[in-house]
């Protein structure tokens, strides 16, 4: 599953990273993430800790795709790929700019989005920077008609909001307005506000959105699982005899197979196929049945996030 992190440079970002990896890293009570490579992780627990110390992270203005997986009490559950596209490119003005066309193909074949909207700028009566959000809504807009692989979320998260003063009105919305309206008479695209805040004291807004993305994206996983089952069914039912001839000859099979075992030939017979295939589906089995209760906590978590105004859908 492919989560795309897009928005400005300076809107936050690195510390959203920062954040979710001082919430979820390596936690093994709960849900969590874990980082496969050795060197991204490293990077990470660095930002984390510096977040611990009241220091944000600095900002990059470099592409970067960091390899996680969800865990469940420690267990790898669901890999996932987390995309920071360079914020730079959405000032750009050159329509023939290459990075752009690679940004609205990135943004196309994503599994899910990631919205990252300055709660400085949006909070901005005057309304001045709420132009330079125009390439952005039009590059979801084109997003909209694709055949995504599942269900399409996209999560808009309001940033900064720790910075504004209490009663804060977010005008810059406005502009996004008919984007909404677009998605909420979607049947394929759905989305989700939430407003974060991210310092050395709060930092578990990251896990709301990553958690409607990843339910978002269970569909894919579960499709996976279930393909992969039927291949293992398929291969028992090919190895596994149907006659007493063949049962026969497999048994005979069995018994020169111990034989050659002595000399440690590495023999596989058709019944140790049949049983590695039988294997192979109730392994399949389990992480379908595990895929499922995460999906259903996921949706609880959801509902009740919107029923306590935490989270707005659409």
């Amino acid at each position: 599953m492919n989560i795309l992190m897009v928005g400005h440079s300076r809107s936050g970002k690195t510390s959203f990273m920062a954040g979710m990896y001082k919430n979820l890293g390596d936690d093994t009570s709960g849900y969590g993430i874990r980082a496969k490579n050795a060197t991204q992780k490293q990077h990470l627990q660095k930002m984390a800790n510096q977040l611990s110390h009241g220091k944000y992270p600095a900002g990059t203005d470099v592409q970067q795709m960091y390899n996680f997986e969800l865990t469940c009490l420690g267990e790898d559950i669901i890999p996932f790929n987390w995309m920071d596209y360079r914020g730079g490119i959405l000032l750009s003005d050159d329509p023939d700019d290459e990075d752009m066309g690679k940004f609205l193909e990135a943004i196309q074949t994503a599994d899910a989005l990631v919205v990252f909207l300055d709660g400085e700028k949006l909070s901005d009566k005057s309304g001045r920077w709420t132009m330079e959000y125009d390439i952005l809504l039009s590059c979801i807009e084109s997003s909209l008609d694709i055949n995504h692989q599942s269900w399409f979320p996209i999560c808009f998260v309001i940033t900064k909001c720790d910075l504004l003063p209490d009663g804060s009105k977010f005008y810059g919305l406005n502009r996004f307005q008919t984007l909404f309206n677009q998605i909420s008479n979607s049947k394929k695209v759905g989305a989700m506000l939430v407003q974060c805040i991210i310092n050395s004291e709060f930092y578990f807004t990251p896990f709301l959105a990553l958690a409607y993305c990843i339910y978002g994206g269970t569909p894919i996983y579960v499709q996976k699982r279930l393909k992969a089952m039927e291949n293992a069914a398929s291969r028992a039912k090919q190895h596994r005899p149907e006659t007493l001839i063949g049962w026969l000859a497999a048994g005979t099979e069995q018994l020169l197979s111990g034989a050659a075992s002595i000399i440690d030939c590495g023999w596989e017979t058709t019944l140790d196929k049949a049983e590695a295939a039988n294997w192979d589906y109730e392994k399949e089995q389990k992480q379908l049945e595990k895929l499922q209760i995460i999906s259903e906590e996921l949706k609880e978590k959801l509902d009740q996030w919107a029923t306590d105004n935490i989270v707005t859908f659409f």
